[in-house]
Order: structure tokens, then C-alpha cells, then sequence
């Protein structure tokens, strides 16, 4: 079995699985590590979606990810799908997506780790802080 090298990982509002094996990628915050995600009130759940993109490989593995605060703990989410089951295509490289919806504790620097069969396969950082008023415009 060969793991994927994953490569990019992309943060935004939400991701749509279309026919074709297409992706529609809707309110883009940016590339990890160079994401800023503005929170207008950290009580609040933050709902948001990560798309991961790398080489291709062959076998079979299951995908999932967490999340982790600054201090490195967990941090509680609802994540959707919990995992993937993926039969890699030699050839054709390998994307998932992953919906997050979460109270994230504080701002600071947060990461996402993706798994296969719970070895860490990659691990993408961003950064929350505080939305001010003009954020809302």
C-alpha cells in the first residue's frame, strides 16, 4: 500500500460534491497555513469546511481528521463525515473533504491533522482572531 503526500489544504465556508467528482467551493478563507478566520463571537459555533488535496496512491485507507487548539488538546466538534473509506486509483490523485461545526475555546493558532488508518498524514494550521465592525462590511 502507498499513502497519498498530501499537499494543500484548503479552508472555507463550505464545499458541495457535485456529479463528475466535481467540488464547488463556496467563501474561501484561503491555503493553510495562510488562513485567517475572523470570529464574531467565540461562544458561538463556527461552521466551516477543509479540502484536502495531494498525489496520488494505491490500497485502501480510512480518512479522518481532528482538531486542535493552541495548547495542542482536541477540541470537540461535530465533523462530517466522521471518516472516509477510500479505494486509491493510481494516477489520479486524492481529494476529501470534511465539514467542521465547532465552539472553538479561544483566537490563536489552530491545526488540523489528517489520518490514515490513524496514522498522521498531514497536519495544516490557521489562525483564528476576533472580527471587529469592520469585518461586517
Amino acid at each position: 500500500m502507498r499513502r497519498p503526500v498530501i499537499s494543500h489544504c484548503l479552508i472555507c465556508e463550505d464545499i458541495r460534491i457535485e456529479t463528475r467528482n466535481l467540488y464547488s467551493v463556496m467563501g474561501v478563507y484561503g491555503f493553510a497555513p495562510w488562513v485567517v478566520v475572523r470570529v464574531m463571537d467565540f461562544k458561538l459555533p463556527v461552521v466551516f469546511s477543509v479540502l484536502f488535496a495531494g498525489s496520488d496512491a494505491e490500497g485502501k485507507s480510512i480518512l479522518r481528521i481532528e482538531l486542535r487548539a493552541p495548547d495542542g488538546t482536541i477540541v470537540p466538534a461535530q465533523i462530517f463525515p466522521t471518516s472516509h473509506e477510500f479505494n486509491f486509483v493510481p494516477n489520479i490523485g486524492v481529494t476529501c473533504v470534511f465539514g467542521i461545526n465547532t465552539i472553538f475555546p479561544v483566537p490563536g493558532t489552530y491545526s488540523v491533522l489528517l489520518f490514515a488508518d490513524d496514522n498522521e498524514l498531514f497536519r495544516a494550521q490557521f489562525k483564528l482572531d476576533e472580527a471587529g465592525t469592520k469585518d461586517l462590511a
